[in-house]
Protein backbone atom coordinates (compact mmCIF):
# COMPACT_ATOMS: atom_id res chain seq x y z
CA UNK A 1 0.00 0.00 0.00
CA UNK A 2 1.50 3.50 -1.05
CA UNK A 3 1.70 6.81 1.21
CA UNK A 4 -0.87 8.42 -0.96
CA UNK A 5 -3.63 5.38 -0.21
CA UNK A 6 -2.28 5.39 3.30
CA UNK A 7 -3.33 8.94 4.08
CA UNK A 8 -6.62 8.28 2.29
CA UNK A 9 -7.51 5.57 4.27
CA UNK A 10 -7.10 6.48 8.37
CA UNK A 11 -8.27 3.24 9.78
CA UNK A 12 -5.31 1.50 7.78
CA UNK A 13 -3.25 3.99 8.43
CA UNK A 14 -3.41 3.78 12.45
CA UNK A 15 -3.24 -0.10 12.15
CA UNK A 16 0.44 0.05 10.11
CA UNK A 17 1.48 2.75 13.09
CA UNK A 18 0.10 0.68 16.05
CA UNK A 19 1.66 -2.52 14.76
CA UNK A 20 4.76 -0.29 13.81
CA UNK A 21 5.07 0.95 17.85
CA UNK A 22 4.54 -2.84 18.68
CA UNK A 23 7.62 -3.97 16.94
CA UNK A 24 9.90 -1.09 18.39
CA UNK A 25 8.48 -2.09 21.71
CA UNK A 26 9.57 -5.48 21.35
CA UNK A 27 12.78 -5.26 19.75
CA UNK A 28 14.05 -2.76 22.94
CA UNK A 29 12.68 -5.37 25.33
CA UNK A 30 14.93 -7.91 23.29
CA UNK A 31 18.09 -5.61 23.13
CA UNK A 32 17.46 -5.05 26.83
CA UNK A 33 16.98 -8.92 27.77
CA UNK A 34 20.04 -9.55 25.49
CA UNK A 35 21.49 -6.69 27.45
CA UNK A 36 20.98 -8.28 30.43
CA UNK A 37 22.02 -11.55 29.22
CA UNK A 38 25.34 -10.78 27.97
CA UNK A 39 25.77 -8.94 31.73
CA UNK A 40 24.91 -11.95 33.62
CA UNK A 41 27.15 -14.17 31.56
CA UNK A 42 30.26 -11.99 32.07
CA UNK A 43 29.46 -11.71 35.74
CA UNK A 44 28.99 -15.81 35.58
CA UNK A 45 32.35 -16.11 33.95
CA UNK A 46 33.71 -13.96 36.57
CA UNK A 47 32.62 -15.86 39.61
CA UNK A 48 33.50 -19.09 38.36
CA UNK A 49 37.30 -17.16 37.12
CA UNK A 50 37.13 -15.92 41.00
CA UNK A 51 36.38 -19.58 42.28
CA UNK A 52 38.76 -21.27 40.08
CA UNK A 53 41.47 -19.10 41.51
CA UNK A 54 40.42 -20.00 44.84
CA UNK A 55 40.47 -23.47 44.07
CA UNK A 56 43.87 -23.53 42.88
CA UNK A 57 44.98 -21.56 45.77
CA UNK A 58 43.65 -23.96 48.20
CA UNK A 59 44.79 -26.62 46.13
CA UNK A 60 48.16 -25.16 46.46
CA UNK A 61 48.28 -24.86 50.64
CA UNK A 62 46.55 -28.41 50.33
CA UNK A 63 49.57 -29.83 48.47
CA UNK A 64 51.67 -28.30 50.49
CA UNK A 65 49.90 -29.07 53.87
CA UNK A 66 49.96 -32.91 51.88
CA UNK A 67 54.13 -32.15 51.76
CA UNK A 68 54.56 -31.12 55.07
CA UNK A 69 53.00 -34.41 56.29
CA UNK A 70 54.40 -36.35 54.31
CA UNK A 71 57.63 -34.48 55.61
CA UNK A 72 56.70 -35.16 59.36
CA UNK A 73 55.85 -38.58 58.90
CA UNK A 74 58.89 -39.71 57.43
CA UNK A 75 60.82 -37.72 60.63
CA UNK A 76 58.37 -39.53 63.13
CA UNK A 77 59.65 -42.94 61.51
CA UNK A 78 63.27 -41.92 61.34
CA UNK A 79 62.72 -40.85 64.81
CA UNK A 80 60.93 -43.90 65.81
CA UNK A 81 63.64 -46.08 64.80
CA UNK A 82 66.76 -44.33 66.03
CA UNK A 83 64.36 -44.99 69.31
CA UNK A 84 64.30 -48.37 68.95
CA UNK A 85 68.03 -48.85 67.73
CA UNK A 86 69.30 -46.71 70.70
CA UNK A 87 66.62 -48.96 73.00
CA UNK A 88 68.12 -52.17 71.52
CA UNK A 89 71.85 -50.68 71.62
CA UNK A 90 71.07 -49.96 75.50
CA UNK A 91 69.77 -52.95 76.06
CA UNK A 92 72.66 -55.09 74.46
CA UNK A 93 75.70 -52.83 76.15
CA UNK A 94 73.58 -54.47 79.88
CA UNK A 95 73.59 -57.69 78.89
CA UNK A 96 77.30 -57.48 77.68
CA UNK A 97 77.77 -55.66 80.89
CA UNK A 98 76.28 -58.43 82.63
CA UNK A 99 77.99 -61.34 80.81
CA UNK A 100 81.23 -59.53 81.82
CA UNK A 101 80.67 -59.65 85.18
CA UNK A 102 79.43 -63.19 84.85
CA UNK A 103 82.48 -64.11 83.07
CA UNK A 104 84.76 -62.40 85.75
CA UNK A 105 82.90 -64.15 88.90
CA UNK A 106 83.30 -67.44 86.75
CA UNK A 107 87.05 -66.29 86.39
CA UNK A 108 87.02 -65.97 90.38
CA UNK A 109 85.09 -69.02 91.11
CA UNK A 110 87.78 -71.11 88.66
CA UNK A 111 90.59 -69.45 90.29
CA UNK A 112 89.62 -69.97 93.93
CA UNK A 113 88.53 -73.58 92.91
CA UNK A 114 91.80 -74.11 91.43
CA UNK A 115 93.76 -72.79 94.49
CA UNK A 116 91.48 -74.94 96.67
CA UNK A 117 92.16 -78.19 94.19
CA UNK A 118 96.00 -77.37 94.31
CA UNK A 119 96.25 -77.05 97.98
CA UNK A 120 94.40 -80.30 98.52
CA UNK A 121 95.90 -81.98 96.01
CA UNK A 122 99.06 -80.83 98.11
CA UNK A 123 98.04 -81.70 101.62
CA UNK A 124 96.95 -85.17 100.40
CA UNK A 125 100.15 -85.71 98.52
CA UNK A 126 102.25 -84.33 102.05
CA UNK A 127 99.42 -86.92 104.20
CA UNK A 128 100.18 -89.84 101.73
CA UNK A 129 103.83 -89.81 102.42
CA UNK A 130 103.29 -89.39 106.15
CA UNK A 131 100.84 -92.29 106.22
CA UNK A 132 103.21 -94.32 103.67
CA UNK A 133 105.89 -93.18 106.13
CA UNK A 134 103.87 -93.95 109.09
CA UNK A 135 102.91 -97.56 107.76
CA UNK A 136 106.23 -98.86 106.69
CA UNK A 137 107.90 -97.41 110.41
CA UNK A 138 105.19 -99.54 112.13
CA UNK A 139 104.80 -102.72 110.37
CA UNK A 140 106.70 -103.85 113.10
CA UNK A 141 105.38 -102.01 115.70
CA UNK A 142 103.20 -103.68 118.30
CA UNK A 143 102.05 -100.59 119.65
CA UNK A 144 97.88 -100.54 118.87
CA UNK A 145 97.93 -96.52 119.14
CA UNK A 146 100.06 -96.33 116.24
CA UNK A 147 98.06 -98.56 113.97
CA UNK A 148 94.65 -97.58 115.11
CA UNK A 149 95.91 -94.01 113.88
CA UNK A 150 97.22 -95.10 110.54
CA UNK A 151 93.58 -97.10 109.99
CA UNK A 152 91.50 -94.24 110.91
CA UNK A 153 93.96 -91.93 108.89
CA UNK A 154 93.20 -94.35 105.51
CA UNK A 155 89.25 -94.70 106.58
CA UNK A 156 88.75 -90.90 107.11
CA UNK A 157 90.84 -90.62 103.43
CA UNK A 158 88.78 -93.29 101.70
CA UNK A 159 85.88 -90.52 102.91
CA UNK A 160 87.22 -87.77 101.62
CA UNK A 161 88.55 -85.90 104.72
CA UNK A 162 91.82 -84.91 105.43
CA UNK A 163 93.72 -84.08 108.10
CA UNK A 164 96.09 -81.21 107.73
CA UNK A 165 98.60 -81.65 110.47
CA UNK A 166 100.77 -78.87 109.20
CA UNK A 167 97.83 -76.23 109.85
CA UNK A 168 96.53 -77.90 112.53
CA UNK A 169 93.09 -78.36 110.58
CA UNK A 170 90.48 -81.43 109.18
CA UNK A 171 89.54 -80.70 105.31
CA UNK A 172 86.15 -82.56 104.19
CA UNK A 173 85.45 -82.86 100.25
CA UNK A 174 81.19 -82.12 99.94
CA UNK A 175 79.15 -83.43 96.76
CA UNK A 176 79.23 -79.86 95.43
CA UNK A 177 83.04 -79.92 95.10
CA UNK A 178 83.47 -77.38 97.80
CA UNK A 179 85.70 -78.25 101.09
CA UNK A 180 84.71 -77.83 104.90
CA UNK A 181 87.28 -76.48 106.55
CA UNK A 182 87.71 -77.78 110.58
CA UNK A 183 90.26 -75.99 112.63
CA UNK A 184 91.71 -78.41 115.31
CA UNK A 185 91.55 -76.05 118.64
CA UNK A 186 92.70 -77.49 121.91
CA UNK A 187 89.24 -76.84 123.31
CA UNK A 188 87.77 -78.85 121.15
CA UNK A 189 87.20 -82.72 122.11
CA UNK A 190 87.85 -85.76 120.74
CA UNK A 191 84.22 -86.75 120.50
CA UNK A 192 83.14 -83.28 119.35
CA UNK A 193 85.63 -83.71 116.10
CA UNK A 194 84.68 -87.55 115.21
CA UNK A 195 81.09 -86.29 116.26
CA UNK A 196 81.39 -82.94 113.37
CA UNK A 197 83.19 -85.38 110.67
CA UNK A 198 80.55 -88.08 110.90
CA UNK A 199 77.82 -85.32 110.39
CA UNK A 200 79.04 -83.66 107.93
CA UNK A 201 79.75 -87.33 106.08
CA UNK A 202 76.29 -88.21 106.31
CA UNK A 203 75.06 -85.17 105.11
CA UNK A 204 77.06 -85.36 102.10
CA UNK A 205 75.90 -88.85 101.32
Amino acid sequence: MSNNEMLENPTELLKNLQELFLVEHDVKSLEKIDTSINRLTELTKEKLNSNHIEISKQTSVLDKGNIDISALRDQLERAQDESDQYKSANAMETKIQELERLEAEVKRIREDLNEKVSTLVKLDKEIANEVNFDDKSSMNSDDPITKANILKLKLYRSMGVIVDSVNNQILINQENGEIDILPIENEYSDYFVTKHIWSKIKNRK
